[in-house]
């Protein structure tokens, strides 16, 4: 016979164990996304592409875009739940500090009511933004305010978690990201070695106006739409929201009452 758990005693002890968990699985999601994308670069610095030049003096580039030369969908895919996990456990704080303020007398019940379904993490388009933001935010302490403006939510990268890119992500599609890729210092063959009766490619090399080659050892880069580098950024992302999560723990390490 299956023995039943006690589930009122699987929850959360303290108000940031569950940003704090959130935010793990978030850096789980980073650590696949860069082996996903060592892989995709892996793949095409081996495999090689198409390339071609306008006239002699020219750089090499690809020819074509062919499917296997965008971003995977999985990387998207984790991306879209790296973002989702860092947007939540900033709700958490945000609602951890106003439960906070209801405890000390900032806030009253009735404006507690009134408010606690509506309360989220400030990121917004501009300083100027968050400035009226700060002004509508009385129930925060300064000091807890500083430490919010220190991650600055209105600057990128804090504002892929806003609506313009965030909310698109949740509601509408994968994130959008681009692939990039550089060739120079690697090799220009004659031919694809292994595909050179692809009729695909060799109708595509017709089509140019200058030499042709199948370029190996091109170097390949994921980025976000704006063109800033996808891995750097969100190590910078997850680094700022760990560093809010630190900075608050001595405030906030009181424990949950039971329910």
């Amino acid at each position: 016979m299956r023995q039943r758990l006690d589930l009122r005693y699987i929850r959360p002890e303290y108000p940031l164990d569950a940003p704090t968990l959130r935010y793990r699985r978030a850096r789980e999601s980073f650590w696949r996304v860069n082996d996903l994308v060592l892989d995709f670069a892996e793949y095409h610095r081996r495999r090689g592409m198409l390339a071609y030049k306008k006239k002699e003096s020219d750089p090499w580039q690809p020819v074509g875009r062919d499917f296997r030369m965008f971003v995977p969908t999985e990387v998207a895919l984790e991306v879209s739940e790296l973002l989702y996990n860092l947007r939540v456990a900033l709700d958490y704080v945000m609602y951890a500090l106003f439960t906070q303020a209801l405890a000390d007398a900032r806030v009253t019940a009735e404006d507690f009511e009134k408010r606690h379904t509506r309360i989220s993490f400030p990121i917004l388009q501009d300083e100027r933004a968050f400035v009226a933001w700060r002004k509508d935010s009385s129930w925060i302490e300064p000091e807890r305010v500083k430490l919010i403006e220190g991650v600055r939510p209105f600057e990128h990268p804090m504002l892929l978690l806003g609506p313009e890119y965030h909310y698109l992500d949740k509601h509408r599609d994968l994130p959008s990201l681009a692939a990039d890729f550089d060739l120079t210092g690697g090799k220009v063959l004659p031919g694809p070695p292994w595909a050179s009766d692809d009729e695909r490619l060799k109708a595509e090399a017709a089509g140019t106006a200058g030499p042709t080659g199948w370029y190996v050892g091109a170097k390949v880069a994921v980025s976000f739409p704006d063109g800033s580098p996808l891995v750097e950024t969100l190590e910078t992302l997850l680094g700022r929201v760990d560093g809010l999560i630190e900075d608050l723990w001595p405030v906030l390490n009181e424990r949950l009452p039971d329910k």
